[in-house]
């Protein structure tokens, strides 16, 4: 349970890390409604999904290697997705990113099924 609170709380304070740079438009632009607080929410969100992943991550393999490779992974399948799709043709906060709502709806099931993982594992 100690595991579950700690994930939340730097996953918190990971995505309040972001929020300068999804405050200049960096991640979501400008131009949806809510800005920036919507997008700050957001990053916090995607930050907690990520951290719970990268966490069961590393208590799975015993070792912090994995999560690395894993989040540059993450990394750079948004570079690559924001490279090919071009922000023109679609909402960066809503569109198929996967820092946007729907490219992060399979990260925030990930981060549902590692959170369960974290709940149950013994010792």
């Amino acid at each position: 349970m100690l595991e579950s609170a700690a994930v939340i709380i730097t996953g918190v304070i990971w995505g309040l890390w972001y929020g300068p740079l999804v405050e200049m438009g960096q991640f979501y632009g400008t131009e949806y409604a809510g800005y920036p607080y919507l997008g700050m929410a957001a990053a916090i969100v995607l930050c907690v999904a990520l951290g719970a992943f990268l966490s069961w991550l590393t208590i799975r393999t015993g070792s912090c290697l994995a999560s690395a490779v894993a989040l540059a992974t993450f990394n750079g399948f948004y570079a690559t997705s924001v490279y090919f799709c071009g922000s023109d043709q679609y909402s960066p906060f809503i569109g198929p990113v996967p820092t946007g709502i729907i490219g992060g709806i399979g990260f925030v099931a990930l981060a549902v099924y590692s959170m369960c993982k974290l709940w149950n594992r013994k010792g």
